[in-house]
């Protein structure tokens, strides 16, 4: 391995900066789900009790990407997240502004996405185990609390992973 050509205090300097960088890109995250939790609060308590078919009715997929256009978002983040207003309050689930995606549907346990809990084989009682296997299921929690834009606890845990477990390796990005 070739030695770095920048110095221990400048990559520390650097660590720093990206440090500080994760913790406010979780704080506007945050910032985020509540108001997108806030709107799925609003029609729930607004909406008649049958959540897809007054989403339809009262046009809700419009109404939702005007607020967020009005808010300064761009088109395609409009879009994304009324879809994921959308899919928490039809399926009764906490907003998280990832709910659009795959990864973010099955995070929350919406039918017909890939590694629903439903769809997955049984893990059963661990009764053996190797230092790989909990590497993996170590890092398949990091990518969990990514998904869910829970960034500080994602970095804690992986600080720790690291910090306790000298070989660890995330192999959920070996793909």
């Amino acid at each position: 391995m070739t030695a770095s050509i920048f110095s221990k205090s400048f990559t520390a300097e650097i660590r720093a900066l990206l440090g500080k960088a994760q913790k406010i890109e979780g704080t506007v995250a945050g910032y985020r789900n509540q108001a997108g939790q806030k709107i799925v609060d609003w029609l729930v308590l607004s909406a008649p009790a049958d959540r897809e078919k007054s989403w339809a009715k009262i046009g809700a997929s419009a109404q939702v990407k005007a607020l967020f256009a009005d808010c300064g978002l761009g088109e395609s983040a409009c879009k994304n997240y009324t879809t994921s207003v959308k899919l928490a309050y039809i399926h009764d689930v906490p907003f998280a502004a990832s709910l659009f995606t795959k990864e973010g549907k099955a995070a929350a346990g919406i039918a017909g996405s890939a590694g629903r809990a439903d769809n997955a084989k049984s893990g059963g009682k661990v009764s053996t185990t190797t230092r790989k296997d909990l590497d993996k299921t170590l890092s398949k929690a990091l990518a969990q609390a990514r998904l869910l834009n829970l960034a500080d606890f994602a970095a804690d845990l992986l600080d720790l992973c690291i910090d306790t477990l000298p070989e660890f390796k995330e192999t959920v990005l070996d793909k």
